[in-house]
């Protein structure tokens, strides 16, 4: 039944009289309904059932949240972290379809991984705004979604996004989730590996509590894994930078 409401909601289905078929209160009990029945089996039903549930879910909440009734006064703020957490998992169950599957639908499912984590920062961000350390279960969710994004992107050889993502994963402050980007990158045949990885070390060496002696341990690393490539380029860059690094570190 919330699949068909659903289809309603979206063709913005209107009764004889011009009225929206479901009244704001119908739409938050659908939501509200969609998201609990999809969190309580989360980990039995299959991951297409629990995507078209949680689809279903986004469609009732958007609509709920441009609703005008004065009988919800208050309920956007919800609707938004409902909105927030719908895109979330979604995109987990897309990447995790992808990361399993390697045929016709793989490059499908991770466009589908594009659309919600795009979704999601863009609606975080503007929600939030500046005070986005006020919510940390939220910015700890942002990083999951850059490393998705990112590994989504270069699945598919966009690479243009690719420092946009870097620099949406530093908002995160989190070093996990920019060396995250750095492993995806090391994993993949992009032709922008080196620029990309020096502007990962540089957002690394940005963040106060990643210590000099932490960033070394990361850098070395990087170019052991680069020197195993037939084209050393980018291992030389990062070599490089570790110099320009261990210099700044002995002027702090």
């Amino acid at each position: 039944m919330k699949y068909v409401a659903a289809e309603f909601v979206t063709d913005n289905a209107r009764d004889e009289n011009g009225d929206a078929v479901f009244t704001a209160a119908e739409l938050r009990w659908f939501s509200t309904n969609a998201y609990n029945l999809g969190a309580v089996h989360c980990t039995t039903w299959a991951p297409g059932r629990l995507a078209a549930l949680f689809k279903s879910c986004l469609v009732f909440t958007q609509a709920l949240a441009s609703s005008k009734d004065d009988d919800l006064t208050g309920a956007a703020a919800d609707s938004t972290f409902t909105i927030l957490r719908c895109h979330f998992v979604l995109a987990s169950l897309y990447i995790s379809q992808a990361r399993i599957v390697n045929n016709e639908h793989t490059c499908s499912l991770y466009a589908d991984v594009e659309q919600h984590t795009a979704a999601f920062a863009e609606l975080f961000m503007s929600s939030c705004g500046a005070a986005v350390d006020k919510y940390p279960d939220l910015l700890q969710k942002q990083g999951i979604l850059c490393i998705f994004q990112f590994e989504a992107l270069l699945f598919r050889h966009f690479y243009e996004p690719l420092p946009g993502i870097i620099k949406q994963a530093r908002l995160c402050n989190d070093a996990n989730v920019l060396k995250a980007l750095g492993g995806c990158l090391l994993q993949s045949d992009a032709p922008v590996q080196g620029s990309l990885l020096k502007s990962i070390v540089n957002e690394i060496f940005t963040l106060e509590d990643f210590k000099s002696d932490r960033l070394a341990q990361y850098l070395r690393c990087i170019v052991q894994a680069l020197l195993t490539l037939a084209d050393d380029g980018a291992a030389r860059q990062i070599f490089d930078q570790a110099i320009e690094v261990a210099e700044e570190a002995k002027e702090v």
